[in-house]
């Protein structure tokens, strides 16, 4: 029978249903393949994932192709959102055995779960270049039956290579030099769009990592071009179909180049990274539109992904009932009936016409830029502006009235503390200080919910009362980074002696003897065959990226050699890596950057220490800093060492183990530090 009717996965849950019999990835499931001495099928994806869908629908309901897995197979399906650390091993098969990988994932395994075949979505007939699932299994079967011993010798070859190569960096020990930003900028420019925004010329993503490493770069060299882009970029993200301009937040990627035709799951992690680059260039740049787009974005995931416990889901679907992307598009016949008389306007605004632009409805886009529009119409801008936002307004009543979308409801310890230092963007950005307390109070809330009862381990996976998978590498390392930037509001020696401990237990849990780079899950699981160091960012940062920017950042605050001497070992692996792939590695790129320029460290002491560090964390954009002031607990912190007084309120900052004369001022400290752009610099 199908056993995934006992998960809790939304994932596993879609397929509770099929006539395959489904189980789930543990200790029964993976000892029944020994037994029977069956390869088994692998197959995973995610619930908001438009081919599984597909495929599940053409395939896996399909009772003779579900007879046929069913006779000769252990089909074992995986959400790839509880265990991205098998995600992470198949994938890196099904690359070598294919040349490509993604989901649905599907591979084939012997009985010692090594890998012997595998592919992505594959249809129920045979089309152009393309065979069909049922030739899949057929070839699979018969290559296991008839060709056992040369299948195992594949399996042992693809491992072999996978362990030979842990991806396209972590080979080489360059040790990084000043002129390294500049190799990086110089290979990412090589990669800008420049008609359309973003980088290369097919599907777009968000790139929001290698946006945040021009915005830092800017900061620092005042390089034209990184502005100009990041500013293009941006803008054109903004005005396009990939930000819901009725909801907020953005798609997962557009399939186009012109960032217009979005595919339209919506994902908590995405949304949390861009909200944290509208932050970061609102605070430099001082355009009105990031903070606007931000405050829409984290409203949308406020309202649309937050739990009744205040904890955040995982994501929306992209299709529903009256098919893909249906949810989020408009004919303009829909759009009269909702406006009235402000519908023409509103078409006119945001690219809505009779015909449609997408498959005989309308995705909204803004055609012109806004104030140029409200030149040509005759329109005062504020007025027009205000009148666009009062339209949107109605329009997202009229769109809640719709069929609702799937929604992944799992909630991710790593996506939740990402979103914990998204909060604390925010507040630095806006001054909300609802969304300082925010951050506070959903930190408190991962810590108390997803700890071990050891308190030391935590669960990566919540559903509904269930806790479920020990957490990756990428949760504990965001973790991590929650607490230090929840310890940069504080001022609470609890939230940094937190980020110590935990740092302290992944190097001792993630770390194999004698190597500096972090394993993607803990070596002691014992359905891993082998463990990979997460290297290359995806969606997201990697989790040795993440970690590399806590230990810099720990080493200051608390004069740790131990993760000094790590973070510069790190560095060294990945240079020639970086340099070569900086698109791949953009969060290492950031690191490397703090690492050249210097992270600022930043002690405030005296009787005003406290309102003086407040100013200082709401002030303008700093890329790479640590700030205390005196009030902890305990002001034995490194950085606060010799510093009290009573007398006057003064602002250390050191860089690079050189420190400057005491600022008495904020105001001076802000001219020095806080530098606005030159906004003549086109767009």
């Amino acid at each position: 029978m199908n056993q995934l009717q006992y998960e809790t996965s939304p994932y596993l849950l879609q397929h509770a249903d099929n006539p395959v019999h489904w189980y789930a990835w543990n200790a029964e499931s993976l000892a029944l393949a020994k037994t029977e001495d069956k390869p088994i099928l692998l197959s995973i994806g995610y619930s908001t994932c438009h081919w599984c869908h597909v495929m599940e629908r053409e395939s896996f309901h399909d009772t003779d192709i579900a007879a046929f897995m069913n006779a000769h197979f252990i089909n074992i399906k995986v959400d790839r959102e509880e265990r991205p650390d098998l995600d992470a091993l198949y994938l890196a098969a099904c690359e070598q055995i294919s040349g490509s990988a993604g989901w649905p994932l599907n591979v084939f395994l012997t009985p010692d779960l090594k890998p012997f075949y595998a592919g992505t979505y594959f249809p129920v007939q045979p089309g152009h270049k393309r065979i069909s699932w049922i030739q899949v299994l057929q070839f699979a079967l018969y290559n296991y039956r008839e060709q056992r011993e040369v299948v195992e010798r594949q399996a042992d070859r693809i491992l072999a290579r996978i362990n030979a190569d842990p991806g396209p960096a972590g080979k080489d020990n360059d040790t990084p030099d000043d002129g390294l930003s500049v190799a990086i900028f110089n290979q990412l420019q090589t990669h800008f769009d420049r008609e359309n925004g973003g980088f290369g010329t097919g599907q777009k993503f968000p790139n929001t990592m290698a946006l945040e490493f021009l915005l830092n770069y800017f900061y620092y060299t005042r390089e034209p071009e990184a502005l100009r882009h990041l500013r293009f970029t941006l803008s054109t993200m903004l005005r396009s179909g990939i930000y819901d301009h009725i909801g907020g937040g953005i798609a997962r990627y557009t399939v186009d180049r012109e960032w217009r035709v979005p595919h339209f799951e919506k994902m908590l992690y995405d949304n949390a990274q861009f909200a944290q680059l509208l932050a970061r260039a609102y605070r430099l740049i001082g355009r009105r539109k990031y903070k606007t787009a931000l405050t829409q974005t984290l409203n949308f995931l406020e309202r649309e992904l937050q739990s009744p416990e205040g904890m955040f889901y995982a994501a929306l679907d992209a299709d529903s009932e009256a098919g893909e992307g249906r949810y989020y598009t408009w004919t303009k016949a829909e759009v009269e009936a909702v406006l009235g008389d402000t519908a023409a306007t509103f078409c006119t605004y945001f690219g809505i016409t009779d015909p449609g632009n997408w498959e005989g409805t309308n995705i909204l886009y803004q055609p012109q830029d806004r104030f140029q529009l409200a030149d040509y119409l005759g329109r005062d801008r504020e007025t027009l502006l205000e009148s666009m936002h009062a339209a949107r307004r109605k329009m997202l009543e009229a769109r809640a009235r719709r069929m609702s979308l799937h929604r992944d409801e799992k909630i991710i310890l790593g996506w939740n503390a990402m979103m914990v230092s998204t909060y604390v963007q925010a507040y630095q950005a806006t001054g909300a200080t609802a969304y300082e307390k925010s951050a506070r109070r959903l930190l408190g809330i991962l810590n108390r919910e997803f700890v071990h009862p050891n308190g030391l381990d935590y669960f990566r996976v919540r559903t509904g009362e269930q806790l479920a998978h020990a957490a990756t590498l990428r949760d504990y390392a965001f973790l991590i980074r929650a607490q230090l930037d929840v310890f940069q509001l504080s001022n609470d020696q609890a939230d940094l002696e937190r980020a110590v401990v935990l740092t302290n237990h992944i190097r001792k849990h993630f770390l194999e003897n004698g190597t500096d780079l972090f394993r993607h899950a803990r070596l002691d699981l014992p359905d891993l065959i082998q463990h990979r160091p997460d290297l290359i960012d995806e969606d997201m940062p990697s989790g040795n990226a993440l970690m590399l920017r806590n230990l810099q950042d720990l080493a200051i605050l608390t004069d740790t050699t131990t993760y000094r001497k790590q973070a510069e070992a790190m560095l060294r692996q990945m240079t020639a890596g970086v340099k070569a792939r900086p698109l791949a590695h953009a969060s290492w790129a950031n690191g490397m950057l703090a690492a050249e320029k210097g992270i600022l460290e930043i002690a405030v002491a005296g009787p005003d220490a406290l309102s003086w560090k407040q100013t200082i964390e709401r002030g303008g954009y700093l890329p790479f800093s640590v700030l205390v002031a005196t009030g902890l607990a305990d002001e034995n912190l490194p950085l606060l060492i010799g510093k009290k007084t009573e007398a006057e309120t003064l602002i250390y900052v050191c860089r690079q183990y050189s420190c400057m004369a005491p600022i008495g001022d904020p105001a001076v400290f802000a001219e020095e530090y806080f530098r606005p752009p030159d906004l003549s610099v086109k767009k």
